[in-house]
């Protein structure tokens, strides 16, 4: 091993990785590359919470207990689901904060936030979408 310089190697590598961080960089400031939002900024999507789903209480973190929601849909009774858990089969809590919880779809990215006290979204009914709606808006009106 007489030929192989490890110094040199240690180099090339390191100039080999500036040049791809450069050029990364270089390729999101022109928006040839997109990088996923990060937490807080204004382009991250909120969903809305799922009908009828209730955010009775919290209870924040301490220490190593992790923080506590109590929720509650309008079938069920309310239930006590720590912070990570998974409150059905499509909904997961996320973060649990002193009047708030976030909440996160199986499959999607962006967050659902409930609000203790806030009232519940309510479902939509087929028929309310049809009554809303003018029949002919293009009809004259009547004399």
């Amino acid at each position: 091993m007489a030929g192989f310089d490890v110094a040199r190697l240690q180099r090339a590598l390191l100039g080999l990785g500036a040049l791809v961080v450069v050029g990364l960089w270089t390729a999101e400031e022109f928006g040839i590359l997109h990088v996923a939002p990060q937490p807080g900024s204004p382009s991250l999507q909120v969903l809305p919470p799922p009908p009828g789903l209730v955010l009775q209480a919290t209870i924040p973190a301490s220490g190593a207990a992790p923080g506590m929601a109590i929720l509650a849909d309008g079938e069920h009774p309310p239930v006590l689901v720590p912070e990570g858990a998974s409150f059905n089969d499509q909904l997961r809590v996320d973060r649990v904060l002193n009047d708030r919880v976030v909440l996160r779809h199986r499959g999607l990215d962006a967050p659902m936030i409930l609000i203790v006290g806030a009232a519940p979204v309510p479902a939509p009914t087929p028929g309310a979408d049809r009554s809303a709606r003018p029949a002919r808006p293009d009809a004259p009106a009547v004399r």
